[in-house]
């Protein structure tokens, strides 16, 4: 993931993900707002959630401009939080056994990658309001698997 400063005061930030992450960042906008849909909350999406949520997997690297690295990072957050919930319910709605299907290791590997995003996106901000003058160098995906896999905990 990349971060950058844009100058621009209604929307402060870029923030650039590779092919990975913006599979995870894709799948967690769909679900926030399947999620807003079920809440009877649907007038509350946004184009911009929806531009989301429709990214391609085309393997290029996609860019958007929150009002603040936070509020991706809370989609982000639930989604991942909800990682065990979505997990058992799986083989019921796919009529697949669980020992069958590859949805299960999938949402897994993506409510992962979803909350080293976040962590990383929470720290973005945690610099940014210690030193505005920061801008973090690009932020590796090394450093999101090392937290995936508990050496950055």
């Amino acid at each position: 993931m990349e971060f950058e400063k844009t100058g621009d005061i209604s929307h402060p930030y870029k923030l650039t993900f590779n092919e990975h992450e913006t599979e995870t960042v894709r799948a967690a906008y769909r679900e926030h707002m399947y999620y807003l849909a079920l809440k009877g909350n649907a007038g509350s999406m946004s184009e911009y959630e929806a531009h989301i949520s429709g990214w391609e997997e085309d393997g290029q690297p996609k860019s958007i401009r929150p009002l603040s690295p936070s509020s991706v990072a809370e989609v982000l957050d639930d989604f991942s939080e909800r990682t065990e919930e979505v997990i058992a319910t799986i083989p019921e709605t796919t009529g697949i056994a669980a020992f069958q299907s590859d949805d299960i290791g999938e949402r897994l590997r993506l409510g992962r990658l979803a909350a080293g995003l976040a962590t990383e996106l929470k720290e973005i901000e945690i610099k940014q309001e210690m030193d505005p003058s920061i801008i973090p160098d690009e932020l590796s995906s090394d450093s999101i698997h090392r937290w995936i896999e508990g050496e950055d905990k």
